[in-house]
């Protein structure tokens, strides 16, 4: 005999499974939603640690699950700009965006976005929308930034003339660069040698001029031409047989194109030495400057220069070298603004009779720049060089080898806008293997500046 279930006890077995499998279907979406912050908070870390690619290529790998998901995507565009790929931020900010019109970080990261691209009216017009909505005093201190960046470079889009001119007064404790010896061991004639006046070292009270004009203006929307010249006129107290005149002149074309920028420059300068002509100079340059946000800036130079002795031929050498230099601004009281590069290259001589005028070098430059109030700077300069000859020097028989130290420290107190009075300390040491060559030298100066703009 059959027996038939009552409905009630089918009824109930019906729930019973209906409400396992609900229970089923809530733990596997708790897990994978478990599992997704779990992966944004990996991403953030990523981020906080500067890793801007790795938590890119995270994130990127759920873009199809997670797309149109806010927090995602916000983290996505987040590291979209630190990987370098500011196109693929945009889109994922804009599905923010969507769904949250009013985010002011989102709005932000759009700004910056827009900016890296190159397109300043998109992002003056997102950073104008975030300035609107409620931002941490860090975010507003980035908005800043990238609204002053745009308007810098809106400037150059202009006609812009600027320039200086700067009297100064100082002390130089070596004019002429020599030994402090009196006497040299000469190894080609195997005596030492009495050090006649002016091969050592000469103090002296100066005076002197500069000043600069530089000139930049629109060929078309991406290009520049830039003109300008340079003049400095030092004149000494008691030796003016060392008085010296230096005139610089350059014309070059600059390429902008959305976050990196391309100049060829060709440069003449001249150096006089008591009204003769000591040195000339001729020159064509290729830089590259490109901006990796708002703070950092990366720039590197190829450079070719004939330098030309009208009076020593056989001094004549052609200059190569190349370097870069990466800044970065600090998000910090006082501005400070820090940077480091390096160089290498090398002279060829052009009168092969005299090969140890030859040489190969290479240096590093590290600087900063610092507020100490409103009108008050500290600047400091440090540059390490380091050259050796290709060939034995003829009267001291070996390769000369110096390294040179020079350390420039300076303050600026701003008057008003445009004059300011700036006191300045270099000091530059000369460790050379040949003694003739070796020298410390001590200039003090203080110069009164007016900069037009």
């Amino acid at each position: 005999m059959t027996r038939t279930r009552s409905p009630q006890r089918r009824g109930t077995r019906g729930f019973l499974i209906s409400t396992l499998q609900a229970l089923s279907y809530t733990t596997l979406l708790l897990s994978a939603t478990a599992h997704a912050d779990a992966m944004l908070d990996e991403a953030r870390q990523l981020l906080e640690s500067d890793r801007g690619t790795a938590a890119y290529d995270l994130l990127a790998g759920q873009l199809e699950q997670r797309a149109g998901d806010p927090d995602y995507d916000y983290l996505l565009a987040l590291a979209a700009l630190e990987a370098d790929k500011p196109a693929h931020a945009v889109f994922a900010l804009e599905r923010v965006l969507a769904q949250r019109p009013d985010d002011g970080p989102a709005l932000l990261a759009l700004g910056r976005a827009h900016y890296l691209m190159g397109e300043d009216v998109a992002a003056r017009h997102s950073f104008r929308r975030a300035a609107q909505q409620p931002l941490t005093t860090a975010h507003r201190a980035t908005l800043d930034r990238y609204l002053s960046a745009i308007d810098r470079r809106a400037a150059r889009s202009r006609h812009h003339l600027t320039g200086h001119i700067e009297l100064a007064a100082g002390h130089d404790s070596n004019i002429n660069s020599a030994t402090d010896d009196t006497t040299a061991y000469i190894p080609l004639y195997g005596v030492p040698v009495t050090l006649t006046e002016g091969s050592t070292s000469e103090d002296d009270n100066f005076l002197r001029l500069r000043g600069a004009v530089d000139y930049a203006g629109p060929l078309s929307s991406t290009t520049r031409l830039l003109l300008g010249g340079r003049a400095d006129l030092r004149r000494h107290d008691s030796h003016d047989e060392y008085d010296t005149d230096t005139f610089d002149v350059y014309a070059g074309v600059r390429w902008l194109q959305g976050r990196n920028s391309y100049g060829v420059t060709l440069q003449a300068q001249q150096f006089d030495v008591d009204g003769e002509t000591n040195r000339e100079l001729g020159g064509l340059s290729l830089q590259w400057n490109h901006t990796l946000d708002a703070r950092n800036h990366l720039s590197a130079f190829m450079r070719h220069a004939a330098l030309r002795y009208p009076d020593q031929k056989s001094r004549d050498v052609d200059q190569n070298s190349l370097g870069a230099t990466w800044s970065h601004a600090f998000d910090a009281p006082g501005k400070p603004l820090f940077y480091a590069g390096g160089y290498i290259g090398t002279d060829r001589e052009q009168d092969r009779a005299h090969p140890e005028y030859g040489q190969k070098f290479y240096g590093l430059r590290v600087g900063g720049d610092y507020s100490l109030h409103e009108k008050l700077g500290l600047t400091g300069l440090l540059v390490w060089h380091d050259g050796k000859r290709d060939s034995n020097d003829p009267f001291f028989l070996k390769r000369r080898h110096d390294q040179i130290l020079d350390l420039t420290l300076g303050l600026h107190y701003r008057f008003s806008e445009h004059v300011s009075i700036q006191p300045q300390l270099h000091h530059t040491r000369n460790d050379s293997n040949i003694s003739v060559y070796d020298y410390d030298r001590n200039q003090f100066q203080i110069a009164l500046r007016y900069d037009f703009k």
